[in-house]
């Protein structure tokens, strides 16, 4: 199953190195069909986790201009999603070992 944290964490891996990505690179990588792999795009982005590499106008930036598709778009990942991949560690932290307080 493709999850939340796994496209996170591909995500940041990429813009470690100085890489966006779009649709087809979540394609690729987990063999998602297209419609999937701009949906996983869709919740991220709304969520503010990526954010778009291009300029965005003031309102748009974490939704779609009109006439705009999001196949188009490129994205990298967002301070909040560096903080939610950090929840992340943390919880698990905080489950492998449930006698640390």
């Amino acid at each position: 199953m493709v999850t939340q944290r796994k496209v996170l964490r591909f995500i940041a891996e990429e813009t470690r190195q100085g890489h966006s990505i779009s649709f087809k690179d979540l394609v690729e990588r987990f063999d998602l069909s297209p419609e999937a792999a701009c949906d996983h795009l869709k919740r991220l982005w709304r969520e503010r986790l990526i954010e778009a590499v291009t300029h965005r106008p003031d309102r748009f930036h974490f939704r779609l201009r009109s006439g705009e598709i999001l196949r188009d778009l490129r994205f990298r990942l967002a301070p909040r999603g560096q903080d939610r991949l950090e929840w992340y560690s943390e919880r698990d932290k905080r489950t492998s070992w449930p006698w640390r307080s």
